[in-house]
């Protein structure tokens, strides 16, 4: 949600923050394929 209104309101915090907001969210993306994984494999 941070990201978003901040990409939302553009101006000087998008330029400043949404590089390191992007690498922040592909992380989290990473943590929750791993994480599904790992409930996956323990289900079974």
């Amino acid at each position: 949600m941070f990201g978003l209104g901040g990409f939302a309101g553009g101006g000087k915090f998008n330029k400043e923050n949404s590089n390191k907001l992007m690498r922040w969210r592909i992380a989290a993306q990473f943590v929750a394929v791993l994480l599904i994984l790992v409930y996956v494999y323990f289900r079974k």
